[in-house]
């Protein structure tokens, strides 16, 4: 059971995932990879305006929220506007630039894992299983 509803909360991350690339492409008809990269830099961003700097939690997901949108914006301004014609071009770009964000992330917090205190503390019982509270926030 447990087991179960482990995969049920990493696969709505995963969902989530797939809607945003799923929007990027029925709006923007490009294939925009660069996506899931933002979604990293999001929660490396509030990882560190809440553990680093001492921020509420909610304070620190709402200004890594704004803080990537408004890098995701720019990006797609300088790098993908101009090539937006040429698909292949776009796929490659996104893929140099995931692999730049991600070798930024890896050079400044290490491989190692980080948490984020938990929005909500404590358990619940969930046919006989303990599950974070945090985690039901994903379902």
């Amino acid at each position: 059971m447990e087991i179960l509803i482990s995969g049920i909360q990493v696969g709505t991350v995963y969902a989530v995932l797939a809607c945003g690339f799923s929007l990027i492409w029925g709006v923007a008809r490009i294939i925009y990879m660069t996506y899931a990269a933002f979604y990293m830099l999001a929660a490396y961003l509030s990882f560190t305006l809440c553990t680093l700097l001492g921020l509420n939690p909610f304070l620190s997901a709402f200004l890594s929220l704004v803080g990537t949108t408004a890098l995701g914006v720019g990006t797609y301004k300088l790098c993908i506007e101009r090539i937006r014609g040429h698909e292949t071009v776009v796929i490659l770009m996104s893929l140099a630039l995931i692999f730049f964000f991600h070798e930024c992330i890896l050079s400044l917090f290490g491989s190692t894992y980080h948490r984020i205190p938990p929005f909500i503390p404590g358990f619940t019982d969930l046919f006989g299983v303990r599950v974070l509270n945090q985690y039901l926030l994903t379902l």
